[in-house]
């Protein structure tokens, strides 16, 4: 079954793998919520020990005039994109998408992990990805209106 690896990068980085299959409802694997920046986003990549087939990261975009910006994610999706796989496909998607999947439909869907906000927005940018490509498991229980 293919694995999905969320990924909301950042001072603390959520992680979040994610099972599913074309007929098959999404399955959380695993999540987590690493600290110290990039030092502990490489410790994590070191130590893991999920195997995933792609990539879905929030993206960072630097926005002229905003002084005093934590770039730390910047540093981390450098580092992910030098460490996977250069066959692999990483699929980056906008802050502003987090609304298309709120708590909500993390619950819905059986996602959602109490007081961990950061691999919630990591199963978020995953749920998202499934979304977006027409998943229809995902898309009949997360989106059922």
């Amino acid at each position: 079954m293919p694995v999905i690896l969320g990924i909301d990068p950042g001072g603390t980085t959520g992680i979040s793998l994610i099972e599913f299959t074309p007929g098959t409802e999404p399955k959380l694997l695993a999540t987590s919520q690493v600290g110290n920046g990039l030092k502990g986003f490489l410790r994590w990549h070191k130590m893991a020990t999920y195997r995933w087939d792609f990539v879905v990261c929030e993206s960072f975009t630097l926005r002229p005039g905003i002084h005093g910006v934590d770039i730390t994610p910047a540093y981390i999706i450098g580092a992910l994109e030098a460490l996977e796989n250069p066959r692999s496909k990483i699929h980056f998607q906008p802050p502003s998408s987090k609304p298309l999947c709120d708590d909500e439909t993390l619950k819905r869907l059986g996602l959602y992990t109490k007081a961990y906000p950061h691999s919630n927005d990591a199963t978020r940018h995953a749920i998202i990805y499934l979304r977006n490509v027409r998943h229809m498991p995902t898309l009949r229980k997360g989106w059922p209106e």
